[in-house]
C-alpha cells in the first residue's frame, strides 16, 4: 500500500520506528533515539527504493517547542529530515506567514523544524476548513493540513479545489524545499541579443540532489517584445506573458534560454506533431470536469494545446491537462484537443472522448462476508453494486483507513498479523468519482498459529490412501494442527489424541 501511496505522487515521511517521544528519549538514551530515525529512513527506503524520504512529523507533537531539550533533540532530526512538523494552529508556532517572514527562514533554519500543522478531523467543520484556506490566502504563507482518516479529506476535497487558482496544493517535502530555493535563489544574466537572452539560475549551497523543486519565475520585459520560446536543459518551459514573463525553472539546472518571437528554431521536427494521445476524464463536481491527455516529444516543439468541446475551441493549455466549468448534468459533452507547435501548425484532434457528469452514487455493496482466512490474510467478498452509469471498482477499507480498490467483488487483505481482528467494509466507486455509502461492517480475525519444536513421525497407509502423524509432545495440547503439503496448499488437521489423521 505504501509503494502505491508513493508511486501516485503522496509524499512520505518519518515518524520514528516505535513512535516515541524524540525529547523525552534524547534526555534519556541519545544512542537509541539515532536508532529510531535512522532505522525508520532505512527501513522506508528499502522498502521503496529511490524515495526522498526528507520530511519528519513529530510523535505525539513533540519536538518543535522552544524549549531547550527539544531544540537539542531536533538536532537529531536535522541528520535526515529536511524539515519537522508539530501540531498546533492552522499556521504553526511560528510558521511562515507571510513573505516578510522569508529573511527569518534565512536567518534560522531550524524554523524549519519547528512548523505546526492543524489536525483536520472528523469535528471539524467545512465553515472551519475553509477559514485556514483562505487564512492561508490571506496571510500569503502556508497552512499545513493534517489527515488521520481519509473520509474527513474526501468531504473537503472540492473547498481545496476551488481554490487551487490561487493555492498551491502541494506536500509538506515540496513546500519546504521550494521555501528554501526560494530564500537562496538568485538569477544572473549571462548574455542578450537581439533574439536569445540566457539566464542562470542558481540556489547557493543547497544540495543539487534534494533541492531541484522548479521556481515560479516572474520578470519584466520591455514593451511590445514578444516571447515565443523557452529552454532549460533541452528542454521547452510553458510560459505565460502578460505584464510580465511568467515560467518555472530549476535552479543549477542548465542556463535558462529566452527566444524572443520570430526566432528561427532548427531543432523543431514537423514530423513529430502528433495528436495528443490518451485523453481522458475526471468528474470533479456538478459543474466541472477535468481532462487530461499524454505529453507530445519534446522535439516536437509543442507551444499549447487546443481543447475543443462540442466541436468548439474553448480553452489553449500549457499544460497537459484542463480543468472545464459550467457544465451541467443533463448533457453528454464531446471533448478532444490538438496540439500546437512553435511554427503554430496544429495536429490532428487526439481520439474523441464522450463525457457526462454524473452525481449519483452507486448503491451500497451488500451481503458483504468473509469467505476464508489464513495466518497473515483475510478474503471478502459482496454482493455487486449497481449505478446509474457503471460502477468502476470497489475500495477495501480495514479499520476504517482505505487499503486497495478493486473491480472484482471479491478481495484479499494481505500481510496480516497472526491471530488479530480487522474490521473490514467496502464502498462502491463509478467512473464520475462518486462513492457510495460503506457497507456493513465485519469484524474478521486472522487465523492462530502456536509455533512448537517437536519430533514429529509421519506412518504411511497406501493402501488407504491416507496416513498418521505422531507428535511426541505429550504435555501440549492442540487445538489445531496446520500442514502444507509439497505444492503449498494449507490442510487444516484436527487433533485425535496423540494420533491424527490427514484427510
Amino acid at each position: 500500500v505504501v509503494q502505491q501511496a508513493a508511486a501516485s505522487g503522496h509524499e512520505i515521511g518519518g515518524h520514528t520506528v516505535n513512535h516515541v517521544d524524540i525529547v523525552t528519549l534524547y534526555k534519556s538514551d541519545t544512542n537509541t533515539l539515532k536508532s529510531e530515525l535512522e532505522g525508520c529512513a532505512t527501513d522506508i527506503r528499502s522498502h521503496i527504493p529511490g524515495i526522498r524520504y526528507l520530511s519528519f512529523a513529530y510523535p505525539y507533537g513533540s519536538g518543535w517547542q522552544q524549549s531547550a531539550d527539544a531544540a537539542a533533540a531536533r538536532m537529531f532530526v536535522k541528520r535526515w529530515y529536511i524539515n519537522g512538523r508539530g501540531v498546533n494552529g492552522a499556521e504553526g508556532n511560528i510558521g511562515p506567514v507571510g513573505y516578510d517572514r522569508y529573511n527569518d527562514y534565512k536567518t534560522f533554519a531550524d524554523y524549519y523544524y519547528q512548523t505546526g500543522g492543524v489536525d483536520i478531523g472528523e469535528t471539524v467543520t467545512i465553515t472551519t476548513f475553509v477559514g485556514y484556506l483562505e487564512s492561508a490566502l490571506r496571510n500569503g504563507g502556508w497552512t499545513i493540513l493534517m489527515y488521520h482518516t481519509p473520509s474527513a479529506y474526501s468531504r473537503q476535497l472540492d473547498s481545496i479545489l476551488a481554490r487551487k487558482d490561487s493555492l498551491w496544493i502541494t506536500t509538506y517535502e515540496n513546500a519546504t524545499r521550494y521555501h528554501k530555493e526560494r530564500n537562496t535563489a538568485v538569477m544572473s544574466p549571462i548574455s542578450i541579443t537581439d533574439s536569445l537572452w540566457t539566464f542562470r539560475l542558481t540556489d547557493g549551497y543547497l544540495p543539487d540532489s534534494i533541492y531541484d523543486h522548479p521556481l515560479t519565475v516572474r520578470m519584466k520585459v520591455p514593451p511590445l517584445v514578444q516571447i515565443e520560446a523557452i529552454k532549460q536543459n533541452g528542454q521547452f518551459l510553458p510560459f505565460r506573458q502578460d505584464t510580465a514573463l511568467q515560467f518555472n525553472a530549476v535552479p543549477d539546472n542548465g542556463d535558462v534560454l529566452i527566444y524572443k518571437k520570430d526566432t528561427v528554431y532548427p531543432w523543431c521536427d514537423s514530423n513529430l506533431l502528433a495528436a495528443p494521445r490518451h485523453l481522458t476524464y475526471r468528474v470533479l463536481s456538478s459543474s466541472k470536469i477535468y481532462l487530461s491527455w499524454d505529453t507530445l516529444s519534446a522535439n516536437a516543439c509543442i507551444k499549447d494545446y487546443e481543447v475543443y468541446m462540442d466541436d468548439m475551441l474553448i480553452a489553449t493549455s500549457f499544460i497537459n491537462s484542463w480543468t472545464v466549468t459550467g457544465l451541467n448534468d443533463t448533457k453528454i459533452y464531446k471533448f478532444y484537443v490538438k496540439a500546437r507547435n512553435f511554427r503554430d501548425k496544429i495536429s490532428p484532434s487526439n481520439n474523441i472522448i464522450y463525457a457526462r457528469i454524473d452525481t449519483i452514487a452507486s448503491s451500497v455493496p451488500q451481503n458483504l462476508k468473509c469467505t476464508g482466512t489464513t495466518l497473515n490474510s483475510i478474503t471478502v467478498c459482496w454482493n455487486a453494486s449497481t449505478d446509474n452509469i457503471a460502477v468502476a471498482s470497489y475500495e477495501v477499507y480495514v479499520n476504517n483507513v482505505f487499503f486497495a480498490s478493486t473491480k472484482d467483488t471479491c478481495f484479499t487483505i494481505t500481510e496480516l498479523s497472526v491471530n488479530k481482528f480487522y474490521l473490514v467494509y467496502v464502498r462502491a466507486s463509478d467512473e464520475g468519482g462518486n462513492t457510495s455509502a460503506a457497507s456493513k461492517t465485519i469484524n474478521i480475525k486472522t487465523s492462530d498459529l502456536e509455533e512448537f519444536q517437536h519430533e514429529i513421525s509421519v506412518y504411511p497407509n497406501p493402501s488407504a490412501n491416507d496416513f498418521y502423524l505422531n507428535i511426541s509432545s505429550p504435555e501440549t495440547t492442540f487445538s489445531e494442527i496446520i500442514i502444507s503439503d509439497i505444492t503449498g496448499e494449507i490442510r487444516i488437521v484436527q487433533k485425535r489424541n496423540n494420533r491424527t489423521k490427514y484427510d
